[in-house]
């Protein structure tokens, strides 16, 4: 039961060293926040509405049904 235990913790050991060094190379190219170059119309999220109870649009922006709950 050691033998296996001693195993298994020796191969997840093994496996992370491993993963840590074949990927430390790539840890420079990781980006923390997109460059400027990177963003464009596609990853904008589109407007997406909200609706009252009844159906209506509801738009804080113009003011349309801004008093309905959502």
């Amino acid at each position: 039961m050691k033998l296996k235990l001693g195993l298994i913790l020796f191969s997840f050991f093994l496996v992370i060293i491993l993963s840590v060094i074949l990927n430390f190379e790539r840890i420079d190219t990781i980006k923390t926040w997109p460059d400027e170059d990177w963003i464009g119309q596609s990853t904008v999220c589109p407007p997406f509405f909200l609706y009252d109870e009844d159906g209506n649009i509801i738009n804080p922006v113009s003011g349309e049904n801004s008093d309905k709950p959502y």
